[in-house]
């Protein structure tokens, strides 16, 4: 995943924006967001009882039954949930 912002706290991607929201001392909480309508569709966060992080979707709003995803946007979220866990364990290690 490229990170294309001269921001740090936001990351682009073909389909998805994802801002870090909520800057924990350990951990951080990210939205991710539509590129075209900027619509949160959901949050990354540490899940402490699977110590990991993990990829919650919004409820879909009034008068919505679901949130179709691609596999073009789940690769992505993929792509930036391996990243970040990745520079964790380095920093685990430093």
């Amino acid at each position: 995943m490229k990170k294309k912002s001269t921001d740090p706290e936001v990351w682009e991607t073909k389909y998805l924006r994802i801002a870090k929201m909520i800057e924990k001392p350990k951990t951080s909480v990210y939205g991710v967001f539509s590129r075209s309508s900027l619509e949160l569709l959901g949050s990354i966060y540490w899940e402490f009882g699977w110590r990991q992080y993990v990829f919650e979707v919004v409820k879909p709003r009034d008068g919505q039954e679901k949130i179709i995803w691609s596999r073009g946007c789940l690769k992505e979220v993929i792509d930036f949930v391996q990243m970040i866990m990745d520079a964790r364990k380095k920093s685990k290690l430093a």
